[in-house]
């Protein structure tokens, strides 16, 4: 898969983590030449989501009380009330993840105006409404050293997005526009991709990889891009992608989503960078690397390889064991998940009891039907939990 098919499948992920988990999983930010397909992709791939409701704007023509809210006098209530133009009505009234909003030229809009949008990005507001708070945020922009105002992004406003550098490519274009006319002046239709309805059950193992990673490389928490700060071919200074709680967070949901899928390293690369910036991006992947994990499916056939000589990837290992077993949760395999926390407890002397006992949460909160309470040499974990307050005690047992 090229760079092109990577990049349009790492926007489609975005955009379903967006429609199906919503709160926590980042608007979209486009960033690319003059005429290179940003808005033509994102419309013709919007459209094609079954029962979507799409609205394309464009930020050129709006003005920050668009966003925000014009004042209206309630007579009733003695006050004024912020309320939306009616751009935005379909959006209001969509099912939850159904909606989609393409804000075009965003960098282009004014100062007061991409202020205007945090609470729209973030919370789904628009006045004193709200959208479903499963409704997909896409940005289209050019950089600011071709744009028509030369707009660039405040730190507050880039850690509310996945930045993606759309790069153009012939052969994309070739194909796209091979029935152009034909098929009524319009680009190709895109294939949408539908994330499995349980893919966030891979969340507690993304983020137990991206603690250990974070305990091993703790400047790479909370950094600020500097001012000659690269992205792609772009030179966005301090406007760029960056690491903050906020932008982990988001980098640590996408990377959950990707694995889902079992995408490409790359298209977990352009999501994680999107979110945290290059330099974290690579670290985070070469962490990842040089850990070594061993595969899950061979811990749950029995076999015990050298496990990383680093007590917090041990959550990192069971969590992945944990998310194989939940993917065809059975009595047999849910028995050998126990065997590797036990094995895994061992092989470290008792140690790491607690970490291990995390990463299993999923696994004793979706216990398989046939299944009785864990075995007595193992219910120390369970038991690690519950007197934590991680577990409610009414599972147990």
């Amino acid at each position: 898969m090229g760079r092109m098919e990577n990049q349009k499948l790492a926007i489609k992920i975005a955009i379903q983590a967006q429609l199906t988990r919503g709160w926590d999983c980042p608007a979209i930010h486009l960033l690319g030449d003059s005429g290179c397909g940003k808005t033509a992709f994102s419309e013709s791939y919007a459209t094609s989501i079954e029962g979507s409701t799409f609205v394309d704007v464009s930020s050129t023509s709006l003005m920050p009380e668009y966003m925000g809210g014009i004042p209206t006098l309630d007579r009733e209530a003695g006050v004024a009330r912020m309320m939306p133009v009616s751009l935005f009505e379909p959006l209001l009234g969509a099912e939850s993840g159904t909606g989609i909003l393409l804000v075009d030229e965003f960098l282009d809009g004014s100062t007061p105006f991409r202020a205007a949008c945090h609470k729209v990005i973030t919370h789904k507001e628009i006045g004193d409404l709200k959208m479903p708070m499963k409704t997909a945020i896409i940005a289209c922009s050019n950089p600011d050293d071709i744009s028509t105002t030369g707009g660039t992004m405040s730190v507050p406003l880039v850690m509310r997005f996945c930045t993606i550098e759309f790069l153009d490519d012939l052969d994309d274009f070739r194909l796209n526009t091979a029935t152009y006319g034909v098929n009524g002046h319009r680009w190709a239709e895109e294939e949408c991709v539908l994330l499995p309805s349980d893919w966030e059950k891979h969340i507690p193992e993304c983020v137990q990889l991206r603690n250990a990673f974070l305990a091993a490389k703790p400047d790479q928490y909370n950094r600020r891009a500097s001012a000659n700060e690269m992205f792609g071919t772009l030179m966005l200074g301090e406007s760029a992608p960056q690491p903050s709680k906020r932008s982990w967070t988001y980098a640590t949901n996408l990377l959950a989503a990707c694995k889902s899928l079992n995408v490409s390293r790359e298209v977990q690369r352009i999501l994680v960078a999107g979110c945290v910036g290059e330099t974290a991006c690579d670290l985070f992947f070469t962490f990842i690397s040089d850990a070594n994990l061993p595969c899950s499916e061979s811990l749950l056939r029995g076999e015990r390889p050298t496990l990383p000589n680093r007590h917090d990837l041990l959550g990192v290992v069971m969590g992945g064991v944990v998310s194989a077993i939940l993917d065809k949760n059975t009595v047999d395999r849910y028995t050998a998940g126990y065997a590797v926390a036990k094995w895994l407890d061992q092989s470290t002397g008792g140690v790491a009891q607690a970490v291990i006992a995390m990463s299993m949460i999923p696994m004793f909160q979706n216990i398989p039907a046939g299944m009785g309470s864990p075995p007595s040499d193992v219910q120390y974990f369970m038991d690690i939990l519950v007197e934590s307050g991680m577990l409610a005690r009414r599972q147990n047992g």
